[in-house]
C-alpha cells in the first residue's frame, strides 16, 4: 500500500542550501514569520533564527505539525545543518519532517509559461547547479535538465 499523506497547515521552513539562512514560519500557505542570517553552516544561528520566527509568530513548538527543510541542491555544510535541525525538531517534537528540492521550493513560486527557464543556485566558489524548466498552464513544474 501507498504512504498516506496528511495536510498539515501550521509549518516551520528551514531552507540552508545558499549562502544566508532562512527559517519561515508558515500557516496554510501565508507566511506568518520570516527571517534570515548569512550564515547557513551555523547550527547556532539556525536554531536563533527557528526561535525568532516561532516568537514573531506567536507560536510554541507543541503547537507545530511539520518541518519542511531544503535538501538539495545547495552547500553540503549548510544542507547538512539545515538537515539535522529539522530532523531533530521532528524527532524531539514527533512531527513529520519534509524534504524539499532547492529548485522546487524557488520555480514553484514562479507564473506558468510555456518558456523554457533557467535557475541556478550557487553551490561553492565559482560552481553552480542548473536546473531548465517549464511551468506549463496546468501549473504542473516539468524538469526539461537538471545538470551538476
Amino acid at each position: 500500500m501507498g504512504e498516506q499523506h496528511t495536510l498539515v497547515s501550521l509549518v516551520l521552513g528551514i531552507d540552508t542550501a545558499s549562502f544566508s539562512t532562512h527559517a519561515a514560519l508558515v500557516r496554510d500557505g501565508k507566511t506568518l514569520s520570516l527571517s534570515s542570517a548569512e550564515d547557513p553552516r551555523s547550527a547556532e544561528s539556525l536554531a536563533k533564527l527557528v526561535s525568532s520566527v516561532l516568537t514573531e509568530g506567536g507560536v510554541g513548538f507543541e503547537e507545530l505539525e511539520g518541518v519542511a527543510v531544503t535538501c538539495g541542491p545547495g552547500s553540503f555544510t549548510g544542507l547538512r545543518t539545515g538537515l539535522a535541525t529539522a530532523q531533530g525538531i521532528g524527532f524531539g517534537c514527533r512531527l513529520p519532517v519534509l524534504g524539499v528540492s532547492s529548485f522546487a521550493a524557488r520555480v514553484s513560486q514562479e507564473e506558468p509559461s510555456e518558456d523554457i527557464r533557467l535557475a541556478v543556485q550557487p553551490c561553492a566558489p565559482g560552481e553552480f547547479f542548473t536546473l531548465s524548466y517549464r511551468i506549463p498552464a496546468a501549473a504542473k513544474v516539468e524538469i526539461v535538465s537538471d545538470i551538476e
